[in-house]
């Protein structure tokens, strides 16, 4: 999958700029790209888990 590829490439390098977790970033990612296709209406869930990657990372 080299779209992926460059895609994940990309967000680490725009990620690294604002001095991000390569780690965070990787799991941020892989979060995302795993539920890319849900519905607007259905993605509660899919924020929150978002949002506590974020928080294990970077706390409150």
């Amino acid at each position: 999958m080299p779209d992926n590829d460059l895609l994940l490439d990309t967000f680490l390098k725009e990620g690294k700029k604002q001095k991000l977790d390569e780690d965070m970033l990787r799991e941020i990612f892989t979060h995302m790209h795993n539920y890319q296709f849900v519905p607007s209406g259905e993605r509660d869930g899919i924020r929150a888990e978002l949002q506590k990657i974020i928080k294990t990372y970077l706390g409150d």
